[in-house]
């Protein structure tokens, strides 16, 4: 072999290794890159996964939550609706009440005698020696009556003092159902005697009681379907 071909031979050898090398390293590349390429797309995959996971999660919550307000609005308004039924109810029985009262005050000597217990009671309150007495037009002869003799006795309650009083020129409305107001001299204190405002009193006093009677106790309340 002469020494151009020993040369060339191993110009040769050093090509084919390199040849050999570079397709290793091209090799070497593409299966990195492949694995990179697999890694990335399961990575966004991943990522795809939990945003549409938090979206529809999401989506669900709000449904719910509407739901949620729907049903909670839903009742409220039953609760509104039962409650003005029964509101009508409550107040359909303070008007018999009232319309009783005014049935047992036809009878004179039994209101005049309420009369003078208010008035008492008025004067007891204030503790004047002297008061002005409202009445309805209509109840006036019936008051000076009662005032005369809740003045008597005002005197055996309270001794030592007395407490005169005088029916104003002023009068409840018609539509009172009664009873009278004891007022200062000067009407700067007053107090309210009148069937209205009692009966108004005791109806608010015993309101829940009444309700229970009438409906039953609020454990027991359901909403309407």
């Amino acid at each position: 072999m002469s020494k151009q071909q020993y040369v060339n031979k191993q110009i040769q050898n050093m090509v084919s290794f390199m040849e050999q090398e570079a397709a290793e390293k091209a090799n070497e590349i593409l299966i990195k890159a492949e694995e990179e390429f697999l890694q990335e797309k399961d990575r966004i995959l991943q990522e795809e996964k939990t945003k549409i996971r938090e979206h529809y999660d999401k989506r669900i919550k709000q449904v719910e939550l509407q739901r949620k307000i729907l049903y909670s609005n839903e009742v409220n308004q039953n609760r509104l609706r039962l409650l003005e039924v029964q509101n009508k109810y409550v107040n359909d029985v303070i008007s018999e009440a009232k319309a009783e009262l005014v049935k047992l005050f036809s009878d004179q000597e039994k209101y005049k005698s309420f009369l003078e217990k208010l008035i008492l009671e008025g004067m007891l309150t204030l503790l004047e020696p002297t008061v002005t007495i409202q009445c309805r037009r209509c109840d006036v002869a019936l008051a000076e009556c009662a005032l005369r003799a809740a003045e008597d006795e005002f005197s055996c309650v309270v001794s030592g003092r007395s407490c005169s009083g005088s029916v104003g020129s002023s009068y409840l409305p018609v539509a009172c159902a009664g009873g009278i107001l004891v007022c200062t001299p000067d009407g700067r204190i007053t107090c309210d005697q009148t069937v209205d405002k009692r009966l108004n009193s005791i109806s608010f006093d015993m309101m829940p009681r009444i309700r229970e009677i009438l409906f039953g106790s609020s454990k027991d309340f359901k909403p309407l379907s």
